[in-house]
């Protein structure tokens, strides 16, 4: 699965992570990357994570 943010910058920030349990809903995913974004966990070269993009 691929998670896109958006930086500070206005640049795109993407990952990948293989072999999702089949259980995971969107609403977990969602709460996952909003606790990346509000924790700072990564930092992008534009800065920190401003919002999600895409999942």
């Amino acid at each position: 699965m691929k998670y896109e943010f958006n930086d500070l910058a206005k640049g795109k920030f993407t990952f990948a992570i293989k072999d999702i349990k089949a259980e995971i809903k969107g609403s977990d995913i969602k709460a996952a990357m909003d606790s990346i974004i509000a924790k700072e966990i990564f930092v992008s070269k534009g800065g920190s994570f401003e919002s999600k993009a895409e999942a």
